[in-house]
């Protein structure tokens, strides 16, 4: 069935989140289920195990599985910080992409301005689940294996 939106899909959980780039070199993968587990896995922590409250979990496991997905073009994100577009060879304005695909590799546009709303969801939840220490969502993370000097 055709939607107002071009007839297509709905995104099929589970999702992946992903922001790369940046000054800092981002390169983060997001995975979230549609029970509100994610699984985190960035340059400094892997395997990290979060959780979503309730109420977070309701707005944003529906507001993306209300998005439309694009099977036709690669992963369409959001850019987060301005690109040099100058031609000043400014290096330190490196942009900073969040896209989200789902379980079938199917990319989940969010570049559409009227989505602004879960764009922002978007990008608090990575910048949260990937802090040293998350601030809002409850998480998990695995302790580093303690090496021995036993032989």
């Amino acid at each position: 069935m055709s939607g107002a939106l071009g007839g297509s899909l709905s995104p099929a959980f589970p999702l992946t989140l992903r922001r790369t780039g940046g000054i800092a070199g981002y390169d983060d993968t997001i995975v979230l289920k549609a029970d509100g587990q994610l699984i985190v896995d960035t340059r400094t922590v892997r395997g990290r195990s979060c959780t979503l409250g309730s109420s977070p979990q309701r707005r944003l496991i529906a507001a993306l599985s209300a998005l439309r997905l694009d099977e036709s073009r690669a992963p369409v994100g959001i850019q987060t910080t301005p690109s040099d577009s100058s031609g000043t060879g400014d290096e330190t304005s490196d942009p900073i992409h969040i896209s989200v695909t789902d379980k079938e590799a199917r990319p989940v546009d969010l570049s559409d301005p009227s989505l602004g709303e879960v764009a922002s969801m978007v990008g608090a939840l990575i910048a949260d689940v990937t802090l040293s220490s998350p601030a809002t969502t409850a998480c998990k993370t695995p302790a580093v294996a303690a090496t021995t000097g036993n032989p």
